[in-house]
């Protein structure tokens, strides 16, 4: 399987979380996502549903490129990761918490202190938008996808 042999360094890149946290969600998931063989063909199995659903939410890739990675169809890529994603929303939506009193104040001033945004409360992801990056120190400007324009601002 792709996913096993990958060292943890690209494990942690591939998948955006630890093989641990991979463990535990599958953990969770597991019987909602798994599926019967049938005379035509066997199940793609549980682990290989979640890491088909973290690599597409961790990386930049097409549905068609995870489908040759995985050794699964475009279509299957696709119903696989509403599947999944669903799976993860309604057996885990507990695990998410949200900071509030004293925890929330402390939160917002660390974002405002650290980062310069002002009343932030969080954050889960971000949404990666290329821009044109000034001349001095440009590769200041280069995130985790590799996005950046480079150009007079």
């Amino acid at each position: 399987m792709v996913e096993a042999s990958f060292p943890d360094e690209l494990w942690y890149s591939s998948f955006r979380v630890t093989r641990g946290t991979f463990a535990y969600i599958l953990h969770e998931i597991c019987d909602d996502i798994s599926r019967q063989d049938t005379p035509m063909r066997k199940a793609v199995t549980p682990n290989r549903r979640l890491a088909i659903t973290l690599y597409y939410l961790a990386s930049t890739a097409e549905y068609r490129t995870i489908a040759n990675l995985f050794g699964v169809s475009v279509a299957f890529v696709s119903t696989c990761i509403k599947e999944v994603c669903e799976a993860i929303s309604n057996k885990m939506a507990s695990a998410i918490s949200f900071p509030s009193g004293d925890n929330l104040l402390k939160v917002i001033q660390g974002y405002d202190e650290d980062w310069g945004f002002p009343m932030c409360g969080g954050a889960i992801d971000g949404t990666h938008i290329p821009i044109l990056a000034p001349n001095e120190s440009h590769t200041d400007y280069i995130n985790r996808k590799g996005y950046l324009m480079q150009g007079q601002i």
